[in-house]
Protein backbone atom coordinates (compact mmCIF):
# COMPACT_ATOMS: atom_id res chain seq x y z
CA UNK A 1 0.00 0.00 0.00
CA UNK A 2 1.30 3.39 -1.17
CA UNK A 3 1.63 6.01 1.82
CA UNK A 4 -1.30 7.85 -0.36
CA UNK A 5 -3.22 5.32 0.09
CA UNK A 6 -3.08 4.89 3.19
CA UNK A 7 -3.83 8.20 3.96
CA UNK A 8 -7.31 7.99 1.98
CA UNK A 9 -7.69 4.58 4.74
CA UNK A 10 -7.04 6.99 7.42
CA UNK A 11 -9.11 10.02 6.54
CA UNK A 12 -12.05 8.09 5.64
CA UNK A 13 -11.39 5.34 7.93
CA UNK A 14 -13.10 3.84 11.27
CA UNK A 15 -11.97 7.10 13.32
CA UNK A 16 -12.33 10.06 10.21
CA UNK A 17 -9.77 12.52 10.77
CA UNK A 18 -9.27 15.84 9.33
CA UNK A 19 -6.74 16.43 6.10
CA UNK A 20 -3.72 17.30 8.11
CA UNK A 21 -4.18 14.68 10.55
CA UNK A 22 -4.34 12.00 7.66
CA UNK A 23 -1.52 13.81 6.38
CA UNK A 24 0.91 13.51 9.47
CA UNK A 25 -0.57 9.69 10.37
CA UNK A 26 1.05 8.51 7.57
CA UNK A 27 4.62 9.42 8.53
CA UNK A 28 3.93 8.99 12.47
CA UNK A 29 5.81 6.04 12.81
CA UNK A 30 8.92 7.10 11.04
CA UNK A 31 8.37 10.52 13.07
CA UNK A 32 8.31 8.55 16.58
CA UNK A 33 4.53 9.74 17.24
CA UNK A 34 1.66 7.97 18.86
CA UNK A 35 -1.67 7.80 16.73
CA UNK A 36 -2.94 10.24 19.79
CA UNK A 37 0.15 12.79 19.05
CA UNK A 38 -0.56 12.36 15.50
CA UNK A 39 -4.26 12.84 15.58
CA UNK A 40 -3.82 16.02 18.79
CA UNK A 41 -0.47 17.53 16.61
CA UNK A 42 -3.06 18.50 13.31
CA UNK A 43 -6.83 18.58 15.34
CA UNK A 44 -7.11 22.90 14.75
CA UNK A 45 -6.32 22.06 10.88
CA UNK A 46 -9.32 21.26 10.05
CA UNK A 47 -10.84 23.11 7.26
CA UNK A 48 -7.30 24.59 6.52
CA UNK A 49 -5.54 27.39 9.22
CA UNK A 50 -7.86 29.12 10.61
CA UNK A 51 -10.98 27.07 9.61
CA UNK A 52 -10.57 28.19 5.72
CA UNK A 53 -9.03 31.63 6.00
CA UNK A 54 -5.46 30.19 5.96
CA UNK A 55 -3.37 27.28 4.73
CA UNK A 56 -4.72 24.05 3.17
CA UNK A 57 -4.67 21.80 6.06
CA UNK A 58 -2.53 18.98 3.98
CA UNK A 59 -0.26 21.01 3.44
CA UNK A 60 -0.02 22.14 7.12
CA UNK A 61 0.81 18.47 7.31
CA UNK A 62 2.95 18.41 4.92
CA UNK A 63 5.38 21.29 6.37
CA UNK A 64 4.96 19.92 10.35
CA UNK A 65 6.17 16.18 8.86
CA UNK A 66 8.96 18.10 7.72
CA UNK A 67 9.64 20.24 10.72
CA UNK A 68 9.58 16.72 12.84
CA UNK A 69 11.78 14.81 10.48
CA UNK A 70 15.35 14.30 10.65
CA UNK A 71 16.57 17.43 8.86
CA UNK A 72 20.45 17.14 10.17
CA UNK A 73 21.84 17.05 6.13
CA UNK A 74 18.77 19.24 5.11
CA UNK A 75 17.77 23.30 4.40
CA UNK A 76 14.41 23.00 5.93
CA UNK A 77 14.10 26.36 4.89
CA UNK A 78 14.65 25.29 1.22
CA UNK A 79 12.66 22.12 1.39
CA UNK A 80 9.69 24.03 3.26
CA UNK A 81 9.98 26.41 0.25
CA UNK A 82 10.22 23.61 -2.63
CA UNK A 83 6.75 22.05 -0.58
CA UNK A 84 4.84 24.87 -0.62
CA UNK A 85 5.84 25.65 -4.65
CA UNK A 86 5.55 22.23 -5.58
CA UNK A 87 1.68 22.14 -3.61
CA UNK A 88 0.80 25.42 -5.27
CA UNK A 89 1.93 24.23 -8.85
CA UNK A 90 -0.50 21.04 -8.30
CA UNK A 91 -3.35 22.59 -6.60
CA UNK A 92 -3.23 25.89 -7.88
CA UNK A 93 -3.60 27.61 -4.23
CA UNK A 94 -2.77 27.39 -1.14
CA UNK A 95 -5.85 29.00 1.23
CA UNK A 96 -8.50 26.20 1.75
CA UNK A 97 -11.22 28.29 0.90
CA UNK A 98 -9.33 29.29 -2.44
CA UNK A 99 -9.14 25.67 -3.16
CA UNK A 100 -12.45 24.61 -2.52
CA UNK A 101 -14.53 27.63 -3.70
CA UNK A 102 -11.69 28.22 -6.55
CA UNK A 103 -12.92 30.22 -10.07
CA UNK A 104 -16.67 30.82 -10.04
CA UNK A 105 -17.13 28.63 -7.59
CA UNK A 106 -15.70 25.45 -9.07
CA UNK A 107 -13.16 23.52 -6.51
CA UNK A 108 -9.53 23.85 -7.88
CA UNK A 109 -9.01 20.39 -6.30
CA UNK A 110 -10.79 18.08 -3.56
CA UNK A 111 -9.81 17.15 -0.04
CA UNK A 112 -8.60 13.90 -0.82
CA UNK A 113 -5.79 15.03 -3.72
CA UNK A 114 -4.59 17.59 -1.74
CA UNK A 115 -3.93 14.80 0.88
CA UNK A 116 -2.06 12.77 -1.49
CA UNK A 117 0.10 15.82 -3.25
CA UNK A 118 0.74 16.75 0.45
CA UNK A 119 1.64 13.15 1.41
CA UNK A 120 3.44 12.78 -2.23
CA UNK A 121 5.46 15.77 -1.99
CA UNK A 122 6.63 15.33 1.89
CA UNK A 123 7.50 11.84 0.67
CA UNK A 124 9.84 13.33 -2.14
CA UNK A 125 11.49 15.50 0.31
CA UNK A 126 12.38 13.67 3.02
CA UNK A 127 13.71 10.53 0.86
Amino acid sequence: MTKQELAMQIKHGASPCNCCQAVIRVFQEELGLTEEQAMRLGSAFGGGLGCGKGPCGALCGAEMVLSLADNKNRDVRAASTKILNEFLNQVGALICEDIKDGAAGQALCSCDDCIRYAVSIAEKILS
